[in-house]
């Protein structure tokens, strides 16, 4: 594929190649490992991961510190940085390809507007799910290393770990390509999937618990409503707000819906191109 386009990432890779969505995602994931911030949010996922299990072997003894819920709040975290590199490739994902010219480069070649978006799409999805879920099996299998006792259905971590991880890049995906489909800024759809998703969380729910003392209005906030589907994708895990699981589950279905809606209906097209 050409690169003359003032601006846009010179392209790696091979179209004329077969199954050609496979490469317009390994550009995609090529473009957010050249990025300075999306390097940033991989590297702290590793270091993230091991010092997790460096943690873990020095409170070996501790049974809380090696319990179901230090994993989970582990988990917690470990979102942040799979919503990073998801707002680093949100951004550009579609807009710029656009606003470049790339868009037409793309469709007048060897690519239909079905592997175009399904390429897009699985590259984001794909590093916002490994980018949860290999953290988690890092601490995982770090633990049966330096832990000798581990909680009740541990077996059960690494499924369940990985529908965590699957729901949380099945909705930020979404809703971040939604906005890359809307917005006329790249910068701005990175920083409102980001910047949007934490002040749910950190200041207006937090904010709205203090003042009406009832941990149901997190249901408000993405991270939330995703941190509640512990009790069934972790049996046996105590739920971390009052508010139904299936409430949040509701919550991020309508957050997902309406991201993967503004897809269908307002991705980049090309009149009479396909």
């Amino acid at each position: 594929m050409p690169d003359a386009l003032t601006g846009y990432p010179r392209w790696q890779g091979e179209i004329s190649k077969s199954p050609r969505f496979l490469t317009i995602a390994r550009h995609e994931i090529r473009r957010a490992t050249d990025d300075q911030w999306g390097r940033t949010a991989i590297y702290v996922a590793i270091g993230y991961a091991i010092i997790s299990v460096g943690t873990l072997y020095a409170a070996r003894s501790n049974p809380a510190a090696t319990s179901m819920d230090a994993f989970l709040t582990y988990l917690a975290l470990v979102r942040w940085t799979a919503l990073g590199i998801a707002a680093v490739m949100v951004g550009p994902a579609l807009l710029e390809d656009a606003q470049h010219g790339a868009l037409e480069l793309y469709l007048s070649r060897a690519l239909n507007r079905r592997d175009y978006l399904l390429g897009k799409t699985l590259a984001v999805f794909g590093l916002t799910l490994v980018l949860t879920w290999i953290p988690a099996l890092f601490y995982i299998g770090g633990s049966y290393l330096v832990v000798d006792k581990h909680p009740a259905l541990w077996a059960w971590a690494p499924l369940g770990s990985l529908g965590y991880a699957a729901i949380w890049a099945f909705v930020v995906s979404g809703i971040g390509l939604g906005l890359s489909c809307v917005v006329r800024s790249a910068r701005a759809a990175t920083l409102i999937l980001f910047g949007g998703i934490a002040i749910l969380d950190i200041i207006l729910t937090k904010l709205l618990e203090g003042i009406t003392r009832d941990t149901k209005v997190d249901v408000i906030s993405p991270l939330g409503d995703l941190q509640q589907q512990v009790v069934w994708l972790f049996p046996g895990s105590k739920a971390p707000y009052a508010f139904p699981w299936w409430w949040g589950l509701i919550a991020l279905g309508a957050i997902a819906a309406l991201g993967w809606g503004l897809v269908a209906l307002r991705h980049p097209r090309l009149k009479g191109v396909e």
